[in-house]
């Protein structure tokens, strides 16, 4: 497995803010070509402004995508190019007791936490491959894909089906 990351492109969900910011600055000090995406305007501005204060090279090209958006993945990957790296990161939770969860509660962080991963899995997958230099694809789940409690279970079950689908995919590439 080739670990020289220079000169490779990684495309980050959820990348302009918490755990996606600190892989995006991570990745830019390593020379990674960095694709960020985003949701939160105010976010991106400040995770814009970090990369450009502190004169880290190569400036980060910034999109705005909903993960649950199939047609924004294609035209992002229409846009971007080649991509080696792959991070699934972007996440949402709506924390309280499960029982009194509503559908749209179950629609959106399934869509987000599950979906998302699916429609970045769909999109970049196939033209990984098709590049023939290998690539490297990091689902981002969290320890509730491992342990669950009372006041997450809709994050909890995403969480899981994450964890469940990277396993798989493991075995398949």
């Amino acid at each position: 497995m080739d670990l020289r990351l220079t000169g490779k492109r990684a495309l980050v969900t959820g990348s302009s803010s918490g755990i996606g910011f600190g892989i995006a600055r991570a990745f830019c000090a390593a020379g990674i070509d960095l694709v960020l995406t985003w949701r939160n305007e105010a976010y991106r501005t400040r995770a814009e402004a970090w990369f450009a204060d502190g004169g880290h090279h190569p400036m980060p090209r910034f999109f705005e995508l909903d993960v649950t958006d199939r047609a924004g993945w294609s035209d992002v990957a229409d846009r971007v190019g080649p991509v080696h790296i792959l991070v699934n990161n972007a996440g949402v939770s709506v924390f309280g007791p499960t029982d009194e969860a509503s559908y749209a509660d179950y629609d959106w962080i399934m869509g987000v936490n599950f979906g998302g991963v699916a429609n970045g899995l769909v999109t970049f997958v196939p033209r990984i491959k098709t590049q023939g230099q290998g690539g490297h694809i990091v689902n981002v789940a969290s320890m509730a894909a491992y342990l669950s409690g009372p006041q997450a279970g809709i994050y909890t079950a995403s969480k899981f089906a994450v964890r469940g689908l990277t396993e798989c995919l493991r075995g398949n590439l």
